[in-house]
């Protein structure tokens, strides 16, 4: 009976060691992450500090400027809400189909417009 015991308290220990060895090993089939953290933190400290969510680059969305209560909002082709930054610019264009020129900040779902223009 004791043996059981002991047997049953070192495969206990086993089991919950297990993920936590794991963990601390990399995988010889992927690269370590440690070594490119220092250059991400460097990265994210060269940031603006003003905005601490992600902006993407520079791309073009395409979509119609639809007024969402007392804010423009470009209503994308696959029926997706996105904030606009620029509403003086956003005004001129309500009803109209455009494609934005900006960047996402996947936090906010805001586009920092940069250009707007009419579809034709």
């Amino acid at each position: 009976m004791r043996l059981r015991s002991v047997a049953i308290g070192l495969l206990t220990l086993l089991l919950l060691s297990t993920p936590w060895a794991f963990s601390q090993q990399s995988s010889p089939s992927q690269p370590a992450t440690d070594q490119s953290q220092p250059e991400d933190r460097q990265s994210q400290q060269s940031a603006p500090a003003t905005s601490q969510s992600r902006q993407d680059a520079a791309r073009s969305f395409n979509g119609t400027i639809l007024k969402d209560g007392e804010r423009f909002v470009l209503k994308t082709t696959d029926n997706v809400n996105l904030q606009l930054d620029d509403q003086e610019r956003a005004k001129k264009y309500e009803g109209t189909e455009v494609k934005v020129t900006g960047s996402l900040d996947s936090a906010t779902h805001t586009i920092h417009v940069q250009n707007i223009e009419p579809i034709a």
